[in-house]
């Protein structure tokens, strides 16, 4: 990743660059993703979903009431 901030410094009135990177390069673009390949990822997602509820039910069902 990289960002560049750009200043003037207040005394010396030149420019600076702040550089900051990442040891790895950032990646950002478009992938085809095979609709198949979508469902199945929709069928593990709403596997962990249902997973959490029943997770999040048993811990409400083991608080004390109010």
């Amino acid at each position: 990743m990289i960002h560049d901030t750009w200043s003037v410094g207040k005394k010396s009135k030149k420019s600076y660059r702040l550089q900051i990177t990442a040891e790895k390069r950032l990646v950002y673009e478009f992938k085809y993703v095979e609709l198949k390949d979508m469902m199945q990822l929709i069928q593990v997602i709403k596997f962990h979903r249902r997973r959490y509820n029943a997770i999040e039910q048993n811990i409400l069902d083991a608080l004390p009431s109010p």
